[in-house]
């Protein structure tokens, strides 16, 4: 368990740094993008033009195939982030389970 504190808290500060504020930076491109593409898609299922894009067979939308992958662009480093600071609360869900206390928040 130390060690794997360790290496997620030995983790180079700069390159730490550099994740944070890159994911800063897209934040708001990541938001715009996701929203776009809400938006779009609600628009498609009510517009007059529903089954051009909806595949009532299927139950699914039809999206080009670079839909997905501009999006994952977009916010790769909000998702970094994001998963850094999962592992991070998984250690310490860990850390608490061997000291032998409740995952239940504190005050």
């Amino acid at each position: 368990m130390k060690a794997g504190l360790t290496k997620v808290a030995g983790r180079d500060q700069g390159k730490r740094e550099n994740n944070v504020g890159s994911a800063q930076s897209k934040f708001g491109a990541c938001f715009k993008k996701i929203m776009g593409l809400r938006y779009d898609t609600l628009c498609l299922r009510c517009s007059g033009k529903a089954t051009d894009f909806y595949d009532s067979a299927t139950a699914s939308y039809k999206m080009k195939s670079s839909t997905c992958p501009a999006v994952v662009k977009e916010c790769a480093p909000v998702y970094a982030v994001l998963a850094e600071s999962q592992q991070f609360y998984m250690q310490l869900v860990k850390l608490r389970a061997s000291l032998g206390k409740s995952n239940k928040a504190s005050v």
